[in-house]
């Protein structure tokens, strides 16, 4: 398997349990309510996570988001090819680099 770095998208079995996943996590969430979404840099994880983000956000802020996860996956990225990644995620400070 490979991480986000080689790309690695969701298998036919994997789109239909992120689809099922909307699912369920519409019930389970209020529209009017403030959700947080916690998802790793992996490309399935987001692939994982977008049906519901897609069912919950208009265009306008999906496209918002994904400017962000955009920067935000590339500093990820950039702190993992240097071994900094740990330190900098350990340190309270920089933990709001990684916030959407």
């Amino acid at each position: 398997m490979q991480d986000s770095f080689g790309n690695a998208h969701l298998n036919k079995l994997g789109e239909k349990e992120a689809k099922r996943l909307k699912g369920r996590l519409k019930k389970e969430t209020k529209k009017d309510k403030d959700i947080h979404v916690y998802v790793s840099p992996l490309t399935r994880c987001r692939q994982t996570i977008l049906p519901y983000l897609e069912s919950r956000y208009d265009a306008a802020s999906m496209e918002t988001m994904k400017t962000k996860y955009e920067e935000i996956k590339t500093k990820f990225h950039a702190l993992w090819k240097e071994n900094r990644l740990l330190n900098y995620i350990s340190d309270a400070s920089t933990q709001k680099t990684f916030e959407i």
